[in-house]
């Protein structure tokens, strides 16, 4: 049996990761660490998206997000302890990508541009309903339900006129 070259660095990114708690000197270090490794699956999923099939993909965050949110919950409120809490996470959210990219997949060009940053646009409109719902249940008693209708309009012409790219967008600078 041969052993290839690429099993040595494996094994050796393995003893590293395992050996890393014990070298840290405090939390902050390891929380650091944990980001670091999260951070590099994403880039390393969008290298493999677009990297090597070419396909882009604007969606990608979303189901980061779903991920992250699904193992957040199942620690925090049902008590799961957090290893068994990602793996479930990663489970249900490839799951859904999986029975949702299937006849995404199947469109090319600025069409899988286009359904891919709709799967974006649906996370971003979760989160401002999320965000328009606890507006709404803080002000219940301060405004008048005459007035109650029109807050989320209130709310979404104020974060257009002070963020018009939105409340995650980058600024876009005019270049001349």
């Amino acid at each position: 049996m041969t052993v290839s070259r690429s099993s040595y660095g494996l094994t050796a990114l393995v003893v590293v990761l395992a050996l890393l708690p014990l070298a840290l000197p405090n939390p902050f270090y390891y929380d650091v660490a944990i980001r670091i490794a999260i951070n590099a699956c994403v880039a390393i999923g969008l290298n493999l998206l677009i990297g090597y099939t070419g396909q882009i993909s604007l969606g990608h965050a979303g189901f980061f997000g779903i991920g992250a949110y699904v193992s957040a919950i199942l620690t925090t409120q049902f008590g799961w302890p957090p290893a068994l809490a990602m793996v479930a996470g990663a489970a249900g959210t490839g799951l859904l990508a999986f029975v949702v990219a299937r006849p995404i997949l199947k469109l090319k060009g600025h069409y899988l541009a286009m359904a891919m940053g709709g799967l974006g646009s649906g996370v971003g409109a979760v989160v401002g309903g999320l965000l328009l719902g606890a507006v709404e249940a803080m002000t219940a008693g301060y405004i008048s339900s005459a007035y109650k209708d029109a807050m989320p309009f209130v709310l979404i012409l104020l974060i257009l006129f002070f963020r018009p790219q939105g409340l995650f967008g980058k600024k876009t600078t005019d270049r001349v």
